[in-house]
């Protein structure tokens, strides 16, 4: 057991812990739970030996791009195996965010790819299409290549982007008095409405949220957008 800790730790990946022994006698349930948690760990293990296989500059730092809601680009310099939450925390630092749980919390990091094939900005819009959230155990730079080394024949590039994980508008409006919380969900809100994501039915709310958006009334808007998709 001591073995197959030292050799599968990591200080990078200290949530992938092997499966604790159970002292006491165990059932079949008890059993089968232990079986499948040992069966994650290694699963999660050999995702990070197949990208330290394949991409043996582990040494050194790398660096990559994430983008926020709108598109804005974030780089990031880390090593190659940072899990996504420590990226996470490496991004939110870089944003001055002080509350890093938080930020996990209400924001996640996804892989997406342009709407339109190999365009992702179309008249100053960013229209991408998520195509899954990254867990904790993946290194997001090296899920991010693995995806372009396959789809790169087809013209398609995929993105790292933060959105917002919660839909609640009671949730979200617990976000609106932290300035950069309200920079996130603003820029998402912007590009979204944009891509068509959602609309106003009403045209003087519409007219309002311009007047807004152009005064840089970021929470503001923030709050009368909840309103609309309440």
């Amino acid at each position: 057991m001591d073995l197959l800790n030292t050799r599968f730790s990591t200080k990078m990946h200290h949530e992938l812990r092997f499966p604790s022994k159970r002292w006491l006698p165990l059932d079949e349930k008890d059993i089968e739970e232990r079986r499948i948690k040992i069966s994650k760990y290694f699963n999660m293990r050999r995702h990070l030996t197949s990208s330290e296989e394949s991409y043996p500059q582990i040494s050194t730092n790398i660096s990559f791009n994430v983008h926020l809601g709108d598109g804005q680009m974030v780089v990031i310099k880390c090593s190659l195996l940072l899990c996504t939450d420590d990226v996470m925390k490496k991004i939110s630092e870089q944003l001055q965010i002080t509350n890093h749980e938080r930020f996990l919390q209400m924001f996640g990091l996804f892989l997406a790819r342009p709407r339109n094939d190999s365009v992702d900005h179309v008249d100053n819009q960013f229209n991408m299409i998520v195509v899954r959230l990254l867990r904790n155990f993946e290194s997001p730079y090296a899920t991010l290549q693995t995806a372009n080394q396959r789809s790169a024949t087809n013209g398609i590039y995929h993105k790292l982007v933060i959105r917002k994980m919660i839909w609640d508008p009671r949730v979200e409006e617990s976000l609106l008095n932290d300035a950069v919380f309200v920079d996130l969900l603003y820029r998402q809100a912007k590009s979204d409405l944009r891509n068509g994501f959602f609309s106003i039915q009403s045209e003087s709310l519409a007219k309002h949220l311009c007047v807004l958006e152009a005064e840089g009334d970021k929470q503001q808007v923030g709050s009368d957008r909840q309103k609309q998709e309440k």
